[in-house]
């Protein structure tokens, strides 16, 4: 039980590490951004959050549950306390913080070809075709600070995350006091609980959730994801099969004569309009799915697991071409973003 619990709440970290290692390698998230992407804390934010809010109350929604005895929850208090002292989840959060923020942060390529063009005006083409050598000493030029300004990204973000960790621990404390109360009798808790007392007890508990940021756990965790990946990938077939054999869709011209005038009577549309609009669209549905059918009658279903995906198996001068045209849309997209950026802030400049 304190092990899952755990796993979950280690996702949430680990989530917020990517979302901030992103801005720094690709481009900064300005307030003009987010108030053009109101996905990303526009002016609408707020009322997306209530939504979220919502959305996740009725999810886990507790209240026709059977009220917890003061008593059992007295125990189950007792035992969170333990597992989750204070400043443990503030612990666990930091630890993990100084083991992948930083490596993430060294990843930073410098200066991309898309990026060398976008502040100078040379030819991507040209830019793409600089040493490795040429682009650090234009990067040097250019943005000497870019090091220093990523260590100063994580010596903000990093103490911030850490608060963010402090303040969940109360509520979820509070959760795993009712969890336990609801999940274990009094006899149960009172036995874990006379453990936690002792010293190996409290050494273990004490330990129990940050523990979940050792290299070791994180490690281990890692390399099984090619393994699961692997898994999903290879039941692609089964899956595909399973979802066809769900309920489909119903078109319009499937329906009862009863049903197509409730549903004209509901859009406020005449009963010969949403037919003739359905012929229609079933014309050209059908058109399209002949053409495709024409063009690829002898195509296979593949799942991503055979030898020919394998790029060991491809000839070199296609691995790096492939690879070539993957590190371009990288930088394409980096340069995509960087330039969006530029133009919202030339616009919030302009009409200010």
């Amino acid at each position: 039980m304190v092990l899952k619990l755990i796993l979950k709440s280690a996702v949430a970290p680990l989530a917020l590490i990517s979302l901030v290692a992103a801005p720094v390698q690709a481009a900064p998230v300005t307030p003009a951004l987010m108030l053009a992407n109101p996905a990303m804390g526009g002016k609408d934010a707020a009322g997306s959050e209530t939504v979220i809010r919502e959305m996740f109350a009725k999810l886990f929604d507790t209240g026709d549950k059977t009220p917890i005895d003061p008593a059992q929850l007295a125990l189950g208090q007792a035992t969170a306390a333990r597992l989750l002292p204070d400043g443990a989840y503030g612990k666990m959060m930091d630890q993990m913080l100084g083991q992948f923020l930083k490596p993430i942060l060294a990843l930073d390529p410098g200066m991309s070809a898309a990026q060398i063009s976008l502040k100078t005006g040379l030819d991507y083409d040209a830019a793409d075709k600089l040493t490795e050598d040429q682009r650090n000493a234009v990067a040097l030029l250019l943005d000497p600070d870019r090091t220093a300004r990523n260590e100063g990204v994580m010596n903000v973000i990093r103490p911030m995350l850490v608060d963010m960790g402090k303040m969940l621990e109360g509520p979820m404390r509070e959760g795993i006091s009712r969890a336990y109360a609801r999940k274990f009798s009094a006899a149960q808790l009172n036995a874990v609980n006379a453990f936690f007392a002792t010293p190996s007890g409290t050494a273990f508990a004490a330990e129990s959730f940050a523990i979940q940021a050792d290299p070791e756990v994180l490690s281990a965790t890692f390399q099984a994801m090619p393994v699961m990946i692997g898994k999903f990938m290879s039941a692609g077939p089964d899956i595909e099969a399973q979802m066809k054999a769900l309920p489909q869709e119903r078109r319009v011209s499937t329906l009862a004569e009863a049903d197509l005038k409730k549903l004209a009577g509901l859009l406020g549309m005449t009963l010969e309009a949403l037919k003739s609009y359905d012929a229609e669209a079933s014309s050209d549905g059908a058109d399209a799915i002949a053409a495709a059918g024409s063009a690829g009658d002898t195509e296979t279903t593949y799942n991503g697991t055979e030898a020919w995906f394998d790029r060991a198996n491809w000839s070199e001068e296609d691995r790096i071409k492939v690879e070539a045209l993957e590190q371009k849309s990288s930088e394409a997209i980096g340069a995509q973003i960087e330039a969006e950026n530029a133009a919202v802030e030339r616009a919030r400049a302009r009409l200010k």
